[in-house]
Order: C-alpha cells, then sequence, then structure tokens
C-alpha cells in the first residue's frame, strides 16, 4: 500500500508540467521550432498612427529594409512555366550541342542559333539552368521572335545568364605612353567594324563593381553632329561605382586626352574604345571587364503577340534588352536585368549638341493591348526599367507593373506618349519597390535639369490630356532620389475624376529634393512640389496620396 501511495504522489507532483495544450499555440512548439517570424509590410507602414509626414527613424528603416529583401527574394524566386502547346526546344550551353535536335534534355542546342528558323508559333523554348549565353558579335539572340512563344527554364541551379557584352582579355589592352590611358581595338576584342553601330554603352568591371564613365564630345552642328567644339560633355555627380565626382567640360581631340578615373571614349574612326586607368592596366586591376554592346537582346514580329520570358538573367546591354512593337500579352516574370543602356541613340533630333544616350530595360513600343511585368529585379538601368510608349495616337492598356525591384535607374515606369486624347485604361503599378532614383550607372545622364527642374522619377507619365480609366499607382515604396520621385502631368485630383490616381505609397527621401512634378513639363504651366511638410500637405489638399506616407530626414550636405 505505502508502495501504491508513492506512485500516486508523484504522478500528482507531475502534472502541473503537463498542462493542457492549445492548437496552434507557439508556445507549444519545442524550442528549436521557433514560431515563423511576422514581418513587416507597406501595408504596416500605411497604417501606422501619425502623421503623414514624418521623421525617417531607425525603427522604420529596418522595416523598409525587411520590405525591400522580401521583395528581392521575391524576384529571385522562379514563375511555374505553363504547359507547352506546341514543340518544346531545349537550349544548354552545358550540354548541347547545335547539331543536335533540339528536341529534350539530352539532345539540346547550344546556343539560339537554330531559334529564328525552327521555333514556330505556340512553341516553348527553355533554357538550362547554370547556363550562360554570350553574344559572339552584335547580333540578337533571337530576332524576329514569332508569336505565341514562351522562353523559360528546366532543370536545377541559377537562372540562365545573356550577356550582351564582349569580355575583354587582358592582353588585349595597350598602353597610351607612360599614361594611365590604355585602348583595345576591335580586332583584339573579335569586332572588325567597333564603329557608331557597335557602339560600347558602358564597361562593366568586376561584374559590377565599378562602372565607366562614357565621354562624348559636343557639336557645333546638333543637325549633322559634325564640326566638333573639341569640347567634351560637362557632367555633374557622376559615379563610376568607386568615387562620385563632378567631370568639367575639357578640351579634347581623341581618347589621349581622358581624364577622370574610368572614363572612357569609343573613337568611332580609330575603331578603337579607350580608358583612363589609375594604377596601371585594366587587365591587371580587375579580374572581368565586360563590353556593353548597342544590341538587343529579342526582338518581335509586329504585332507581338502571346510573349512569355519566365526566369532569364541578363546582364550589360548597351541598348534595350526585351523590346517589342504593338505587343498584345507581353509577359515578363522573375527575370533580372543589370546594367542596360547607355549607347547612342543615332540620329535623334537635331536639338541637343551631343549625343544621346538610351537603354530601357523591357520596352514596347506604339500600341500595348496586355503587358504584365511581375516580380522581376531591375539594376543600373540608364533610362527605364519598365515602359510602354510610342509617337503615334495609339492605346496602352491592360498593363500590370507589380511586385519588381527597381534600384539605380533614372525611370522606375515610363508610360509615354506625345499624342494628346489617346486612351491610357487599366494600368496598375503596384507592389513595387524602387531605391536610388537616379543613381548609380544613370547618374551619367547630363540632362538632370533639362527643364529647369529635375526630371527622374520612380514614375514618369509625361503626357496630357488623354481617355484616362482605371489607372492607379498604389502600395509601391519610392526608397531615394537624388532629384526627383514623381512625374505625372494628368492626375486624378479632387476635381479631376480622369487621371493617375496616386495613393497609399510610401516615400522616403531627404529634405533637398523634389517630391513631385504635376500637369505641365514646361515650369510656366506645371508645379514643382519640394519634399517638404507644407508642400505634401498641399499635394493632400489635392486630393493626391491621401493616405500616403512621407519619411524624410535631413541631407547630408
Amino acid at each position: 500500500m505505502k508502495q501504491f501511495w508513492a506512485i500516486l504522489l508523484a504522478i500528482i507532483m507531475l502534472l502541473p508540467a503537463c498542462k493542457k495544450t492549445i492548437p496552434g499555440d507557439p508556445s507549444d512548439l519545442p524550442p528549436d521550432n521557433p514560431p515563423d517570424e511576422v514581418l513587416p509590410s507597406v501595408d504596416d507602414l500605411l497604417d501606422e498612427e501619425g502623421d503623414a509626414y514624418s521623421t525617417l527613424t531607425a525603427d522604420t528603416r529596418a522595416k523598409l529594409d525587411s520590405i525591400y529583401q522580401q521583395k528581392v527574394e521575391g524576384t529571385q524566386a522562379f514563375a511555374e512555366v505553363p504547359a507547352a502547346t506546341g514543340t518544346t526546344w531545349y537550349v544548354s550551353s552545358i550540354h548541347g550541342n547545335d547539331s543536335y535536335s533540339g528536341k529534350s534534355p539530352d539532345r539540346a542546342w547550344k546556343t539560339t542559333a537554330n531559334c529564328a528558323s525552327k521555333v514556330g508559333e505556340g512553341d516553348t523554348i527553355l533554357f538550362e539552368c547554370g547556363s550562360v549565353f554570350r553574344r559572339t558579335k552584335n547580333d540578337y539572340f533571337i530576332r524576329g521572335m514569332k508569336n505565341n512563344v514562351t522562353l523559360a527554364t528546366y532543370g536545377e541551379g541559377a537562372k540562365p545568364i545573356f550577356y550582351g557584352s564582349i569580355n575583354v582579355p587582358a592582353s588585349a589592352w595597350k598602353q597610351v605612353g607612360n599614361s594611365n590611358i590604355y585602348y583595345v581595338t576591335g580586332s583584339s576584342i573579335g569586332i572588325s567594324n567597333l564603329n557608331i553601330d557597335n557602339d560600347i554603352g558602358t564597361i562593366v568591371f568586376n561584374e559590377g563593381e565599378a562602372w565607366g564613365i562614357k565621354t562624348l564630345m559636343t557639336f557645333s552642328d546638333t543637325e549633322t553632329k559634325q564640326n566638333p567644339k573639341n569640347k567634351t560633355l560637362a557632367l555633374e555627380g557622376v559615379s563610376n561605382g568607386l568615387t562620385t565626382v563632378d567631370i568639367p567640360s575639357y578640351d579634347f581631340t581623341g581618347g589621349a586626352d581622358l581624364k577622370g578615373d574610368l572614363s572612357f571614349y569609343h573613337d568611332y574612326s580609330q575603331k578603337r574604345v579607350y580608358l583612363y586607368c589609375k594604377g596601371g592596366s585594366p587587365g591587371t586591376r580587375f579580374s572581368s571587364i565586360e563590353f556593353s554592346l548597342n544590341m538587343f537582346a529579342f526582338s518581335t514580329q509586329s504585332p507581338a503577340k502571346n510573349l512569355t520570358f519566365l526566369n532569364l538573367d541578363f546582364r550589360n546591354y548597351g541598348s534595350h534588352v526585351i523590346r517589342t512593337m504593338n505587343c498584345e500579352n507581353l509577359t515578363v516574370k522573375n527575370c533580372s536585368f543589370r546594367f542596360v543602356g547607355g549607347s547612342i541613340q543615332k540620329n535623334y533630333g537635331t536639338w541637343r549638341d551631343y549625343y544621346t544616350r538610351l537603354g530601357n530595360a523591357v520596352e514596347n513600343w506604339n500600341a500595348c493591348n496586355g503587358m504584365v511585368v511581375e516580380n522581376c529585379f531591375f539594376d543600373q538601368i540608364y533610362d527605364t526599367a519598365m515602359t510602354t510608349q510610342s509617337n503615334d495616337s495609339v492605346a496602352s492598356k491592360n498593363i500590370t507593373y507589380r511586385n519588381n525591384v527597381a534600384q539605380n535607374v533614372w525611370f522606375g515606369i515610363e508610360l509615354w506618349t506625345v499624342s494628346s486624347g489617346v486612351e491610357f485604361s487599366n494600368v496598375d503599378v503596384s507592389g513595387n519597390y524602387f531605391a536610388k532614383i537616379g543613381e548609380g550607372l544613370t547618374s551619367q545622364r547630363p540632362d538632370k535639369n533639362e527643364y529647369g527642374y529635375s526630371i527622374n522619377a520612380f514614375i514618369k507619365c509625361s503626357s496630357q490630356n488623354h481617355q484616362m480609366s482605371n489607372f492607379s499607382v498604389t502600395e509601391n515604396v519610392a526608397d531615394g532620389t537624388n532629384g526627383k520621385m514623381v512625374f505625372c502631368l494628368q492626375l486624378k485630383t479632387n476635381q479631376n475624376p480622369e487621371g493617375v490616381l496616386f495613393d497609399r505609397n510610401v516615400y522616403v527621401a531627404s529634405t533637398d529634393v523634389d517630391f513631385a512634378r504635376f500637369f505641365g513639363k514646361k515650369t510656366a504651366d506645371g508645379t514643382t512640389y519640394a519634399f517638404t511638410a507644407k508642400e505634401i500637405a498641399e499635394v493632400q489638399q489635392l486630393g493626391v496620396e491621401k493616405n500616403g506616407k512621407f519619411y524624410y530626414y535631413e541631407s547630408k550636405e
């Protein structure tokens, strides 16, 4: 009996340690399996109590950094590849051979050389993960793509990389006398005709650790681009990734006159590229040097219908990357674009005394009916990350730019036409994260204040008097600019129901930049609003960003 009571007492003493559990109670999880962390969201920032315009605190900065990281991770994921309706073609730089059939992974092509002639409408092209594709001359990966084609991935590993650049070997560099100036010839990098058609948009060092500053000459005859003044184009606040400097105009007759570390000059007549490089030969200083060429990656038929790009990694393009005309249902998801643009746009007007440079990552030209860019990553884009634009009276509708990350861009998004009265409808710009607007590669632009005010922005809608309907810009983050954050000439306001709706966006900037340019392009008929409490309040009184959040910090200067 004593033994029975001893056992019973021991059980009673253990009972407090065996509490009743509630399914899903985080306190019941074992120590090595903690509950999922609740991460901050854009909605959390927008719904916080407090003034719309407030100081950027360390806590808010940490939340923004977390949101940014979540968005980046979303772009790194792989979009689901839809089932093929036609023939599936396989391309692998690792296991492929262009003499194979291309119709199975073990018979994959090595390059895209066969695609233009063999891929038909409704087909799918799959690129093996871990592959690297590089243009060996100034051509397209695929030119004149047919309609109803999907380009995506198969296999395991990193997204396939498409380089639009020439890798310059260390041995190609020749020194000019005993100076800090070096050059390469076209023949040394496999391009015999290194002229303006093959213009080098930028030079990328060590996969983006640094980049070149393109030197341009000014001209006295803007129509013919001749009769040089023998002066360089001045640049202010320009970055090469290592330092940020002003480069005043100086006397210039050729590449041997270059000034400034990593400044470069493409001499079309000599078919050479000159580079100013401190500390010895570029081939010794850097392990990787890429020359971005003035061509697209993919061009399409017009109209371009039902084209899909998934899970592809594009790097170093002097011009655009994906460029369609009159698109219907263009889809670009979970792709990345790094170092795009900087090449010369030939025959572009007569109103400047210097060459205009171009470069958009994803561009549709002319009419647009169905365009989705989602979960993509953009970094170092000379002009615009995502855009549809036209010179004609054509409609732009059914457009979605969502959950992308765009940083070091001149414009994150541009919706542009010179014609009045055209349709812009069913446009959704939401959930994107824009950072460092106007910084990086794009700091080389000379037109930062072309109209007397800064013109860069996370979004630019630069025409007026359109037929606007269901056009909204919501729940985006614009995190830092060296000029402006919004450029929009037709807004939805308390008095104007037909325009772009801006609401529930988060803005972060220093007190010495502009928030937005509204209504008019020219100084006389438009208004620029500074990023101050007074002018943000004026914007909200218009009915713009009534529920937005504005975080400011004092200028470091």
